[in-house]
């Protein structure tokens, strides 16, 4: 029960509601015509590996709820073996069940009535991208794992720009009543990100449509007219230097020389939510104002004396000048600001944005050009820093990112440590740092994917690896097989750079430093 609409084919693909008993969060379609039935001739158009990072775009593909299936209807005599092969698609970069493509070849268009016939058939026109969503009551994980793994896959096919219709399988308990009520939002993050996919699909057109899998009618059958599924290798759990289709990772043939995907995301994003697209810079001093912003993400991860640490310098930043320089520096608590278009219009407006581990950090990427993120890290395994999604600072080519000190971060850094990380990025704007940066981090990322991402911290994190995490795996592999890591080579480098020297540790150890020797807690 709900809605009856209908989909027009007009460019901003309008969606009239002709009637309804109450606000539900799925949205039906036009019933298909019986004369219509001979135009289902499927196919499929498939880029990349396997169950790796495959992505198929699917024409008039039928799917039906009560199965979680998708049937191609291939007339024999247009049949060639690639299209007569079933596929079966990763939605998402984790070990979970791939949707299934199931080819059906007929002989004539009887037949093909006869296929379809049983039961109610509607129509979702246009482009459609189906994805899965876990744990979407964390933004982060909303966004990175599902939606921006199914727009790397838009991108595959140059289909970027194009407005779609969005459908999910997601956990619906997370936002269990309309979820685009604005007090709901406030208090389930779910409903909001939601929302945000739902606006992200029809880039900010209100008559956008978001169909969740889990309110599908089981007894009824749904035709694509096109299709785009298949995202497993593109989220951030496959991703260890960069997120995929950053310029450090993989280029596609429908970008620009320099172009990367997390940025044409971040700016859709933006224009889904009724914002232009961030002005381009040429380096960091380019129409910059004389009063910086620095605003600071209040995370789980950081302990009370860290916390009291940055309270403290907030405080001084704000109320002292220091080498000329004012600074309009605040504390956030994102969770307390809704709607989400509120958060991106701060973020959008920040010059040095302060975090650590966790979801504050991937902010960073909806920063405008010449901004500068700074990492604090955090001791989430005892003796051992971390400063989870590096990879962060290597998706975006038009910030700079800083670090605290390791060695600060496992004593516990002081508030004049965090000043002075502070003044070093305003430093770096007012120098003017080129836009983009050269190599903003590595070259190209792991291969292992989700195996490697399943550390002690949760995280995508190079720092975890360089220090030896020496967590093992439910299956019993040590974290540095599941990540195809040359143990040899890196302590070699490890020698090499001086890493035990910087970090004044004086503890003789097999691994130069690592988790289990080389206390950085005791190194002076």
């Amino acid at each position: 029960s709900g809605f009856t609409m209908h989909r027009s084919r007009d460019p901003f693909r309008k969606v009239v509601c002709l009637s309804f008993l109450f606000a539900v969060k799925t949205c039906c379609y036009e019933h298909l015509p019986a004369e219509r039935v001979k135009d289902l001739a499927g196919k499929a158009e498939c880029k990349d590996a396997g169950l790796y990072n495959q992505t198929c775009l699917l024409h008039n593909a039928i799917y039906d709820p009560s199965q979680d299936v998708f049937y191609l209807f291939v007339r024999r005599s247009q049949g060639s073996p690639e299209d007569v092969t079933d596929l079966a698609v990763a939605l998402i970069g984790l070990p979970q069940e791939p949707v299934a493509v199931k080819i059906v070849p007929y002989d004539d268009d009887r037949e093909l009535e006869e296929h379809i016939s049983s039961r109610r058939l509607w129509s979702v026109l246009g482009l459609t991208v189906r994805f899965n969503a876990l744990w979407h009551s964390n933004w982060a994980h909303g966004f990175f794992d599902g939606l921006y793994a199914a727009f790397v896959g838009l991108v595959k096919f140059g289909l970027q720009n194009e407005v779609y219709t969005t459908f999910v399988s997601l956990d619906s308990s997370l936002c269990p009543f309309d979820y685009r009520n604005a007090y709901l939002q406030t208090r389930f993050p779910a409903c909001w990100v939601q929302e945000a996919y739902r606006l992200f699909g029809s880039v900010g057109d209100d008559a956008g449509v978001l169909l969740e899998q889990s309110h599908l009618k089981q007894d009824e059958l749904i035709h694509f007219e096109r299709i785009v599924l298949g995202a497993g290798g593109h989220g951030q759990y496959t991703s260890n230097v960069a997120l995929p289709g950053s310029n450090t990772f993989f280029r596609f043939p429908y970008l620009p020389e320099g172009e990367g995907v997390p940025r044409l995301f971040v700016n859709r994003m933006y224009r889904a939510h009724g914002f232009p697209p961030l002005p381009a810079r040429r380096n960091a001093r380019d129409d910059r104002r004389h009063i910086l912003k620095l605003r600071a993400a209040n995370v789980e991860p950081f302990s009370a004396q860290e916390r009291a640490a940055q309270k403290a310098a907030i405080v001084e930043l704000s109320s002292d000048n220091h080498s000329g320089e004012v600074i309009d520096a605040e504390v956030i608590n994102w969770e307390e600001i809704q709607p989400f278009r509120k958060q991106l219009e701060i973020i959008r407006d920040t010059d040095i944005f302060l975090s650590g581990p966790g979801t504050g950090q991937f902010y960073s990427l909806f920063l405008p050009d010449g901004a500068v993120q700074v990492n604090l890290g955090a001791q989430i395994v005892q003796h051992s820093p971390t400063f989870a999604e590096e990879m962060l600072g290597g998706s975006n080519a038009n910030i700079r990112a800083l670090y605290m000190h390791p060695k600060s971060v496992v004593r516990g850094y002081s508030k004049d440590e965090v000043i002075s990380l502070v003044m070093q990025a305003v430093h770096a704007i007012r120098s003017g740092f080129e836009i983009p940066l050269a190599n903003p981090k590595g070259e190209r990322s792991s291969d292992h994917g989700y195996a490697c991402h399943m550390r002690p911290t949760g995280q995508t994190s190079v720092s975890d690896l360089v220090f030896e995490f020496n967590t093992l795996l439910e299956s019993g592999e040590p974290l540095s097989a599941a990540c195809g890591l040359d143990l040899a080579l890196l302590r070699q480098l490890k020698r090499a750079y001086g890493l035990k020297e910087a970090l004044g540790v004086v503890e003789d150890c097999d691994c130069v430093v690592c988790a289990t020797c080389g206390n950085m807690s005791a190194a002076k």
